[in-house]
């Protein structure tokens, strides 16, 4: 008897399908994810094309630059990061082609092959001024974890608890600037951020015995922060850090911050401006830049005083509502960086240098009224300036 009944269970076994059902949930499973695919979009989305615009306004243009791998020191975050960074400079520069990056390294083999192979060295016609590099540096995790869990019994039969948890980890990236001259690290142009990722969960469990049977019921729930999206945000900040830093532009409006609210930044400006200050010719040249970008100077870029600019500067101090004086002080420097110079409407005309043969201009004249001469002659010739010096 009792194997007839296990012969009479096995044949029912065997009359179960699974065939039809894999094929089933295979081709559902073909259909892909549910949810679509999304561009990612960071909190420093809006940042980015805020700094193509300050590009656009304070006439920058023409800086090139290699990009290092960015390894991550910590082996802990698998992650593109060297990509990221090139994709941020990119949205950074949709409208001004302020910035172009040379993706040139280990990965571009392919096109390195194909340039040899057509003997094409124009690829490297021009030699980058700058180069980044860092790496992920730091990652603590489980900087910080907390628990807490309730539980009551009502033994044998029934039991019941509740558990919440909470950790936090840090992230950090550290990158520089280099310039490709003599391979030095540019003072200040620096950005080391680092930030909080954080996890948490919660949980439910509980069991009930009655004699012989019993039912178990439990249910967790976590939600974690992703450490490469966190990874992302750390280094769209850092490109816009960077570049403000090398371009000397205000990058700090794009992020939200001020003079008025951050002591940081009134000591990014002051280091600016002595850093600058002390060549004298850098200053100058910067200064002779912006009044050209904003239409109150019309002359050279050479990092020297002239007539000219020094009455642009006295015109744009003015607007400021600083004294009317040719001065380069730090001053006029922080409040030219946090001026909305939409709002300062150009002159007529530009300052410009006079016209320097209507300055000197010379002209020949003969000591005699005589017009023809016989060969070997000699000739009296009077040399004299149009006006006196």
């Amino acid at each position: 008897m009792p194997l007839a009944v296990a012969t009479a269970l096995l044949a029912g076994c065997s009359a179960l399908e699974v065939q039809k059902p894999t094929i089933e949930q295979t081709q559902a499973a073909r259909i892909g994810p549910q949810e679509a695919p999304f561009r990612t979009i960071t909190g420093f989305s809006s940042a980015l094309r805020c700094m193509d615009n300050m590009f656009i306004d304070y006439g920058v243009r023409d800086v090139s630059m290699l990009v290092e791998d960015i390894l991550d020191q910590t082996k802990k975050v698998n992650a593109g990061t060297r990509d990221m960074l090139i994709t941020s400079v990119s949205d950074m520069t949709r409208r001004s082609r302020a910035i172009r990056v040379n993706a040139f390294g280990k990965d571009a083999s392919n096109v390195i092959s194909f340039l040899a192979s057509a003997q094409r060295q124009s690829a490297y016609d021009v030699i980058p001024q700058f180069d980044i590099k860092g790496s992920v540096s730091q990652f603590d995790e489980n900087v910080i974890r907390n628990q807490k869990d309730f539980g009551i019994g009502f033994s044998p039969f029934i039991n019941l608890g509740i558990a919440k948890d909470a950790a936090s980890s840090i992230l950090g990236l550290d990158l520089s600037v280099l310039t490709t001259e003599d391979m030095s690290v540019l003072p200040g142009i620096t950005s080391r951020n680092s930030v909080v990722i954080l996890k948490s969960g919660r949980g439910i469990d509980g069991d009930a015995a009655y004699h012989k049977f019993g039912v178990n019921y439990s249910m967790t729930f976590a939600k974690s922060e992703g450490q490469s999206q966190a990874l992302r945000g750390l280094v769209e900040l850092a490109a816009i850090e960077l570049m403000g830093k090398l371009t000397k532009t205000p990058y700090w409006r794009c992020l939200g911050a001020s003079p008025e609210t951050s002591e940081e930044v009134k000591l990014e400006m002051a280091d600016w401006y002595y850093a600058m200050a002390a060549s004298r010719v850098e200053l100058i040249g910067w200064f002779q830049n912006q009044m050209r970008q904003r239409a109150f100077y019309d002359g050279p870029v050479d990092g020297q005083f002239n007539p000219a600019i020094d009455e642009a500067i006295s015109n744009y101090r003015g607007a400021l509502g600083l004294s009317r004086e040719a001065v380069l002080d730090e001053a006029f420097f922080k409040a030219y960086l946090g001026a909305d110079h939409n709002k300062i409407p150009p002159p007529p005309q530009p300052a410009r240098l006079a016209d320097a043969k209507a300055k000197a201009a010379l002209t020949l004249r003969l000591a005699s009224t005589q017009t023809r001469f016989t060969r070997g002659e000699a000739i009296s010739l009077t040399l004299k300036p149009s006006s006196d010096a």
